[in-house]
C-alpha cells in the first residue's frame, strides 16, 4: 500500500481489504511524501487506469490457480476474486 505523509491510502486499498479478510494485522506500507497535491492526483488516477488496462496470461493464470487449489494452504483461493473454473476457462 503507498500512503501520504497525512497516512491517506494514495493506492492499495484492495491490498487493505484482502488483508482484514485474511485477518493479517498489518500491511507493507511505502510512505511517500515528496508528491505535491496535483502530483498525488495524478497517481491516484494513473494507478487506477494501468489496473484497468491490465490483462492476464490465460495460461500463467491457470497454472497459478492450479497449483493454489492442489495445495494445502489455510487461505480460500476464492479471495483470489477469481472462480475455480476460471483455471480452465482459457
Amino acid at each position: 500500500m503507498i500512503v501520504d505523509g497525512a497516512g491517506t491510502i494514495i493506492a492499495g486499498h484492495a491490498r487493505v481489504l484482502a488483508a482484514r479478510q485474511l485477518g493479517l494485522p498489518t500491511v507493507p506500507t511505502i510512505r511517500v511524501e515528496h508528491l505535491s497535491e496535483a502530483e498525488r492526483r495524478a497517481y491516484i488516477l494513473a494507478d487506477n487506469k494501468i489496473a484497468e488496462n491490465a490483462g492476464w496470461d490465460p495460461e500463467l493464470l491457470r497454472v497459478e490457480l492450479e497449483f493454489l487449489s492442489r495445495i494445502d494452504i489455510d487461505v480460500d483461493v476464492d479471495l483470489t476474486g477469481f472462480a475455480p473454473a476460471e483455471s480452465t476457462c482459457c
